[in-house]
């Protein structure tokens, strides 16, 4: 296992624990997850879904909160497996389904302080950022690069498109060579 596969397991746990925690004490809290990372049962109607963006925020409190349940997928805790889901309502209707969220997928966690001020508990970071060098060997990109979808390939060839982008891409590279 490479460096940021390790260091994405321990922050899938870490995610994972501060859930618990909250849950354990009882202290409503909100993620803000990655939508491909999430499902919904009944599935959401298009209109609903529309207004989610790439991003997407969920407030576990009252019922939500009284729902939440955490799994791990039995091999390695949280390393990819995990997930949380709960009961929501979306729309003027209300319409409850039950969301699962990949703990991979969730970006932020946040909670309120006594005066009622957000507080960030949990940021995840990337860690193919962290761990640069290791992510340009050339068989783990093309690797990488085949899982992407549509929107993330759109993104890819904008930045790359750029000219300035890619003399910077081009000095990373060689600054990362020495």
């Amino acid at each position: 296992m490479n460096s940021s596969a390790e260091f994405d397991g321990i922050y899938n746990a870490f995610c994972a624990n501060i859930i618990e925690f909250f849950k354990q004490k009882r202290q409503f809290f909100s993620i803000v997850c990655d939508i491909e990372r999430v499902s919904f049962e009944p599935p959401l109607s298009e209109e609903i879904l529309k207004g989610f963006g790439s991003g997407v925020k969920f407030a576990i409190a009252y019922d939500t909160f009284e729902s939440l349940e955490i799994f791990n997928d039995g091999l390695h805790p949280f390393n990819n497996g995990g997930y949380v889901h709960f009961a929501a309502g979306f729309g003027s209707d209300n319409v409850v389904s039950k969301v699962t969220v990949e703990i991979r997928g969730i970006y932020q966690i946040s909670t309120n302080n006594t005066q009622d001020m957000e507080i960030v508990a949990f940021m995840r970071l990337d860690s193919k950022q962290i761990f640069t060098k290791e992510r340009l060997k050339g068989e783990e990109q093309l690797e990488d690069i085949k899982d992407l979808n549509n929107d993330e390939l759109d993104s890819l060839k904008a930045i790359i498109s750029s000219d300035e982008n890619r003399e910077l891409l081009k000095s990373l590279k060689s600054a990362l060579k020495k």
